[in-house]
């Protein structure tokens, strides 16, 4: 019984500590049109597409030690894009955008999911400080 309540104690230490444990973030962006070179087919228009780079993430990272796989808050809120203005919800639709998939809001509720729910922001402050 002890061995195991030690076990769960260091469990939830680590956890609690590699929430916060970043001090940047890694900001990935994407060029259309090597992204969606063929064959690759994407959902958006070749054609349509900016020829500027778009961004693909933020994400946040501990350059002490690179590979730490951060863990998103349990606590944080799920997505709501309705939490976002409509200025920002056009910029982001400008500047963060599905193109292989075509579906801006999935993509950034994943984003949010993955990495935004570790960056100890609110989801607003998350998106928009890219900007």
């Amino acid at each position: 019984m002890a061995h195991s309540m030690k076990l769960i104690l260091i469990f939830s230490f680590l956890f609690i500590s590699t929430i916060s444990a970043f001090d940047a973030y890694m900001v990935v962006s994407q060029y259309p049109p090597t992204v969606c070179k063929p064959p690759r087919v994407c959902a958006v228009n070749l054609e349509l597409l900016p020829r500027t780079f778009l961004l693909y993430g933020a994400w946040p990272v501990d350059t002490t030690n690179p590979k730490t796989q951060l863990i998103a808050d349990p606590n944080a809120p799920a997505f709501d894009v309705n939490l976002f203005s409509e200025a920002q919800k056009q910029m982001l639709e400008h500047m963060w955008r599905d193109i292989k998939n075509g579906d801006d809001i999935k993509f950034w509720e994943e984003q949010w999911d993955k990495h935004g729910k570790a960056s100890n922001l609110d989801q607003v402050a998350y998106f928009i400080m890219t900007a």
